[in-house]
């Protein structure tokens, strides 16, 4: 007869091979229970279990009681034998796949819904940051035990790392964002960041681009016969069309005869589909670049290297050129560091309503979802009001 050191070697055994202790009737003074050891799937190590069955002894008394449970352990066994856990009755087996594998799954999923541009935003901060934070500090993760504190320890690692706050309520967002799919696909019960509430926003550090600043932007463009960047100030200040959108836009997107880009709604921000106004200056430089002659899926300014210049191209070029060339000339010419490629949209938004442009057609034509929009982005700091209104403050 096997002894009971026996006994638990060869429960050791099992239970190594094949993740289980095998089931055992245990008869204690105070109720009868069958127990059994079988491995978590999250945290890989071995769970007791334990089923009480003090019913069956009152109701069918000790021997008949015994004798049906100990069919009922037997049954039990040849379960755990085929595989079967617990755990994948009582919980939805999505509930236990790893982090790692549900983020892997979302970015799929998303690859056909996102622009480029959010799509490697997602990348970067799910895909990457909060992958590589969740494997070093919690290995054995899922999306559904990333509980409230866990996500609270989260963005206290991004906000010690010196981000600003808007850097900060971008990331409380995404991860948001990722985090209601899990919970729409039934990868988690609740969304840990849901509560999670954001900073103050930080008022934006932007200044206009006064009309004589403009001129020495345009000359300067004009000594380096850099008509590629040219285009590109002219497009966000008269056009208003955001630096990104104008990297997605295709020479298919122009129309010169009809004195528009259309913008396509897989490239606008708001997903809107709209008609970007041309000036007759922009249309000339974009005439020199005789681009009714280059095949009409080119980018307008393309290129794959920073050392090209920004010209229609067959290769889409990188998110940061536009932007990478307005520092470089900014910082050539000593303008603040406060005016930066944006602040050419806000001062051509800011400029059309002192023109007594509607606010109506400016929202349109900016592609705002609000006229409160409108003017919040008009709300820049003019450097030269205070020598303006000196000019024209009334006597006393």
């Amino acid at each position: 007869m096997p002894t009971p050191q026996k006994n638990q070697e060869r429960g050791a055994i099992v239970s190594d091979l094949y993740g289980y202790t095998p089931a055992v009737l245990k008869e204690y003074a105070d109720y009868w229970c069958i127990e059994y050891y079988v491995k978590h799937p999250v945290t890989h190590k071995l769970t007791r279990r334990r089923e009480k069955v003090s019913a069956y002894r009152t109701r069918y008394g000790v021997r008949e009681a015994r004798n049906l449970l100990r069919v009922a352990v037997s049954r039990l066994n040849l379960k755990l034998s085929q595989g079967w856990n617990p755990y994948f009755v009582h919980e939805d087996g999505r509930l236990l796949e790893p982090l790692h594998m549900v983020i892997h799954k979302f970015l799929a999923e998303k690859e056909r819904d996102l622009r480029p541009n959010t799509l490697r935003s997602y990348k970067s901060m799910v895909g990457k940051e909060l992958r590589e934070w969740a494997q070093k500090n919690y290995p054995t993760i899922t999306a559904s035990t990333f509980t409230r504190n866990i996500a609270v320890r989260y963005m206290d690692f991004i906000l010690a790392k010196g981000v600003s706050n808007t850097s900060y309520n971008n990331t409380k967002k995404m991860m948001s964002a990722f985090f209601s799919w899990c919970v729409e696909k039934c990868y988690a019960k609740e969304n840990p960041f849901a509560h999670i509430k954001p900073k103050r926003k930080e008022q934006k550090r932007r200044i206009l681009v006064p009309a004589e600043v403009r001129e020495q932007i345009t000359t300067y463009l004009q000594e380096n016969k850099n008509i590629g960047m040219q285009i590109a100030v002219n497009l966000v200040y008269q056009s208003l069309l955001r630096p990104k959108e104008i990297n997605e836009i295709q020479l298919k997107h122009i129309h010169l005869s009809d004195k528009y880009i259309l913008v396509p709604a897989t490239v606008a921000k708001n997903h809107n589909e709209r008609k970007a106004t041309l000036s007759d200056a922009t249309i000339e430089l974009l005439q020199r670049l005789k681009i009714e002659t280059l095949p009409k899926e080119y980018y307008l300014l393309g290129g794959n290297s920073n050392q090209q210049s920004l010209l229609p191209h067959a290769i889409q070029s990188n998110t940061q050129r536009i932007s990478k060339n307005w520092d470089s000339m900014r910082k050539k010419l000593n303008f603040p560091k406060e005016m930066q490629l944006y602040s050419l949209r806000d001062t051509g938004i800011t400029d059309l309503l002192k023109k007594g442009i509607d606010p109506l057609t400016v929202m349109q034509h900016a592609d705002h979802h609000s006229l409160e929009m409108t003017t919040k982005y008009a709300k820049h700091i003019d450097t030269g009001l205070v020598q303006k209104m000196n000019k024209v403050l009334p006597d006393f």
